[in-house]
């Protein structure tokens, strides 16, 4: 497991009694990112590219320096990054120098659909009738991604390294987040999963802080971890598809599924079938009977093309996408379409 999550209002100062803030350095220290943890060249079509560049608008650069015995940064949400510069190394030595760090926060679904970063997780029952693995909708307290590096070489997985992130971010606290890990898949989005040994933590347990004023996330390895837990719908639920108009398809477009009043949660429609031209949430999640929103992304380099069709689930249900439907604009223009949704 990559991480594990401590519950706290406990403000980081009291923990870094001895942290030095340093600074946000940005775009000189591209040259020392590890691409690698971004999407892969194959099948890199004009949707790929957008929303890679989304993904990279939103990356924040921090630089420190190892004399600090302890580091916090802050990031431009708020989130404490706590370190422990004692703990850095390269195969098995400590580092001493400037360390640049490789940052991405993400708390809006928005932000979810343009950089495609869902929140879907490996669930806890596997069904046979279900080709690969079973994924159930997740609620987020925050989606991360860090990274660090020295003079381009990458710092050692196992450092200690903590984020403290606002529980006001994502709606407020909900006692019952756990860690995930985050693994790329094949179209570029995250898949999460959870550790097996993950209990439940609460403002006021033992893991617990006072006021339920944050979340701490202990980074064990670098890449993409997650405060999370399962949407866990109680009423049925179902499968849907979605027909897209002629030109679409799964090399140039992505379906998102937002159930209205879940600020924190999207889902991917992440099968399509060339036979019968349908993407498909296929593991049967989908709530009947509630309100939500069919978020259709697709476009070239310097434009997207975008709907956002309001739908009341119900079962078996395809749901149809017409070329009349799909608008032209810029990145902001879906994240503000999306942010509207209620």
């Amino acid at each position: 497991m990559r991480t594990k999550l401590l519950f706290t209002a406990t403000i980081v100062a009291l923990f870094f009694s001895a942290c030095s803030n340093e600074d946000n350095s940005n775009e000189k220290n591209n040259v020392n990112l590890k691409n690698s943890y971004r999407q892969t060249s194959d099948n890199y079509n004009d949707v790929k590219k957008l929303q890679d560049n989304a993904l990279e608008k939103i990356t924040q650069f921090f630089e420190f320096n190892t004399e600090n015995p302890n580091v916090t940064l802050e990031t431009e949400n708020g989130v404490m990054i706590n370190i422990s510069t004692s703990s850095l190394t390269i195969q098995g030595q400590r580092v001493h120098g400037n360390i640049v760090v490789e940052y991405v926060e993400i708390f809006k679904r928005s932000t979810m659909a343009t950089a495609n970063k869902t929140t879907m997780g490996i669930a806890d029952e596997q069904s046979d009738e279900i080709e690969g693995v079973d994924l159930w909708p997740l609620k987020t307290g925050g989606e991360f991604f860090v990274n660090m590096t020295f003079n381009n070489q990458q710092i050692d997985d196992g450092a200690n390294i903590t984020l403290t992130v606002p529980t006001a971010l994502t709606g407020g606290n909900d006692p019952n987040m756990t860690a995930w890990d985050g693994e790329i898949n094949n179209g570029g989005d995250v898949v999460w999963d959870e550790d097996d040994d993950a209990e439940p933590v609460g403002g006021g347990g033992d893991q617990g802080g006072t006021g339920g004023e944050n979340y701490n996330l202990d980074v064990d390895n670098f890449g993409w971890s997650n405060i999370d837990r399962f949407w866990g719908y109680a009423g049925p639920k179902t499968t849907i598809r979605v027909d897209v108009p002629a030109g679409y398809d799964n090399n140039n477009s992505n379906v998102y599924l937002a159930t209205e009043g879940e600020q924190n949660m999207l889902a991917r429609l992440d099968t399509y079938d060339a036979g019968t031209e349908l993407f498909s949430e296929h593991y049967g999640q989908v709530p009947v009977g509630l309100s939500g929103y069919i978020v259709f992304v697709s476009g070239t380099i310097g434009q997207w093309d975008y709907t956002i069709k309001p739908v009341t689930f119900t079962p078996n249900d395809i749901i149809v996408i017409d070329a009349v439907d799909i608008v032209t604009g810029t990145q902001t223009d879906v994240e503000n379409a999306i942010d509207a949704i209620p």
